[in-house]
């Protein structure tokens, strides 16, 4: 996107100022229409235009009118609520780069807060998103590449974003599966991504954790969630290919009566993403029982200079893959001037120690020639200067750098190994060493997969121990329930004490089969009643109540007891 950014706001101007695409160096006509511009010596007046709509063959009028960046977000609106058949006519008159910027600037939009909103955006994502792919394919290859980015001040979500890569290819999508069909088992793992709209990456990395965990628990439905809208809304646009929200995702669950739900974040640590997906899990988890499976790298700890067997096992892994694509045999066989760099995205949530905490595993692993770094440089011991400096002052004078991410998408095509003056590579470069990118992301590798089929492995046992305190509980009955009237015109209830419990809960009704309902909680035994009317008969109840996972677990119902009041 940024290669083209320059030339392509170059026909930005121009239209804006009046002048042809041809007055802009290597670029082709872009069919943007100037009402008074001079042609030819005729003055080229706006015009309408008699056309049939496309998919339907309804003669509409459609006007062909100027698109200039004054008008641009009036006329993307008024595409956002046409139909598909009326924006590909617009289109077929007035087609742009411009024009494809402001559609993509439609689509590239924050989540809604409501499901009735969200599924509204994903009908118009769907519906301008094909708008925008036509308006992209009418376009001559030159005119493709000019397509700026986002325009700034016109009101769109996100400026500077889009642009002439949006619709490039990233892969084939038929070879990805989004698993968004109902689940059709009562227990579901739900594998929950950031995501990614690079599709080979996306098939290889999160689409080869699907598997494995599929593989190994047959027993389970496992379902994919992305946490990115914009991605969701970009893959939804260029492929066509529907990928679930983690709020859409727990809805189809609840609707097809899933009972357990085990969450796998593809996340490599405990970190902001990891927060927000906790959050919006709880918020829309309904009545399911719900287990958080770690994510990659474990546990977190306050201190940099510690380890874990998670970080132990994806050092091992990511850095025998890096030497194996090498063509040595392990990490310490890689030529001996020679450094591995791996690439994270970097954090300033308090989880950033991970990074420093990778830096002292690989140290302790004896891997001297492996250094960490990060793409927004947080922690600052991870930043591209600070690296480029330690692998420098060790003598190293070739260098590989890997992603030390889930998948390898647009960090690691770009801001890893992109030929910008700022990417890691060119950095890497100017300070004089050789570079070499592998570009595959951690979940491509077979012994990060099983490292999350274990972290899976561990949520199914917690779901099941907390399952059999559940059934536990729900097995008891209270028994010896008897009550007795006080001359205060109370009643005195006593039952069994069950041990485990937490507390009980007294429920009452007026008559024999009227409606229960509750009149205290209560910790201790006995418990009395407030005063009612004398000689009223009273009916009552009592069940044991247990907290398990943060949800109230009852016991089965004492015999119900009937009491006349004194």
């Amino acid at each position: 996107m940024k290669r083209n950014a320059q030339k392509a706001w170059s026909v930005v101007l121009a239209a804006s100022v009046g002048l042809g695409a041809a007055a802009v160096p290597g670029v082709a006509g872009t069919g943007i229409v100037r009402a008074g511009e001079k042609s030819r010596g005729t003055l080229l007046r706006t015009e309408t235009v008699r056309t049939k709509a496309v998919n339907t063959g309804k003669a509409e009028t459609v006007r062909k009118e100027e698109i200039t960046l004054k008008n641009l977000k009036q006329v993307t609106e008024k595409i956002r609520n046409y139909s598909v058949a009326q924006g590909k006519a617009y289109v077929d008159v007035n087609n742009s780069p411009l024009l494809v910027s402001g559609l993509i600037g439609e689509i590239y939009i924050h989540p809604k807060s409501t499901p009735k909103e969200q599924k509204a955006q994903t009908a118009m994502t769907r519906r301008v998103g094909e708008i925008a792919r036509y308006a992209y394919q009418k376009l001559m290859p030159s005119e493709r590449e000019a397509i700026p980015p986002i325009p700034e001040g016109l009101g769109y979500e996100y400026p500077g974003a889009g642009g002439a890569d949006y619709f490039v290819s990233t892969g084939d999508p038929s070879r990805d599966n989004p698993l968004n069909t109902a689940p059709t088992k009562k227990k579901e793992i739900l594998v929950v991504s950031f995501g990614t709209s690079y599709t080979d990456s996306r098939t290889a990395a999160i689409g080869g954790i699907e598997r494995a965990l599929q593989a190994a628990y047959p027993d389970y439905d496992v379902r994919r969630a992305f946490t990115s809208q914009v991605i969701i809304n970009h893959i939804l646009a260029r492929d066509e290919e529907e990928i679930l929200t983690v709020r859409e995702a727990l809805e189809k669950a609840r609707a097809a009566g899933v009972t357990d739900l085990i969450v796998q974040p593809t996340t490599l640590m405990h970190g902001t993403e990891y927060d927000l997906m906790v959050q919006n899990v709880k918020a829309n988890q309904g009545k399911m029982r719900v287990s958080f499976a770690e994510p990659l790298l474990g546990s977190a700890a306050d201190s940099d200079e510690v380890t874990n067997a998670d970080k132990k096992s994806v050092a091992k892994a990511v850095a025998g893959a890096a030497a194996k694509d090498l063509g040595a045999s392990d990490i310490q066989s890689v030529p001996k001037d020679t450094a591995v760099v791996l690439l994270g995205h970097g954090t300033s949530h308090r989880a950033a120690s991970a990074y420093n905490q990778m830096q002292y595993t690989v140290k302790e692993l004896g891997y001297s020639n492996v250094f960490i770094g990060t793409v927004e440089g947080e922690p600052e011991e991870t930043e591209v200067n600070a690296v480029v400096k330690k692998v420098k002052k060790a003598g190293y004078r070739n260098v590989v750098l890997r992603p030390l991410m889930v998948v390898a998408g647009d960090h690691a095509n770009n801001d890893m190994a992109g030929t910008e003056e700022d990417s890691w590579s060119s950095r890497f470069q100017s300070a004089g060493l050789t570079v070499t990118n592998q570009i595959a992301g951690l979940g491509e590798i077979p012994a990060v997969q099983q490292l999350y089929v274990s972290h899976t492995k561990a949520a199914v046992r917690q779901a099941e121990a907390l399952q059999e305190q559940i059934r536990k509980v729900q097995k008891m009955h209270v028994l010896s329930f008897s009550g007795k009237a006080k001359k205060n015109r109370r009643i005195r209830l006593s039952w069994k004490k069950l041990s485990g419990l937490d507390s009980y809960e007294v429920q009452m009704a007026k008559t024999k089969n009227g409606k229960y309902t509750r009149i205290g909680r209560t910790k201790k035994i006995p418990f009395t009643t407030k005063a009612y009317r004398s000689g009223q008969r009273l009916y009552f109840r009592v069940r044991g109540v247990k907290q398990v996972d943060g949800r109230a677990v009852y016991t089965g119902w004492s015999k119900k007891l009937s009491v006349r009041v004194k």
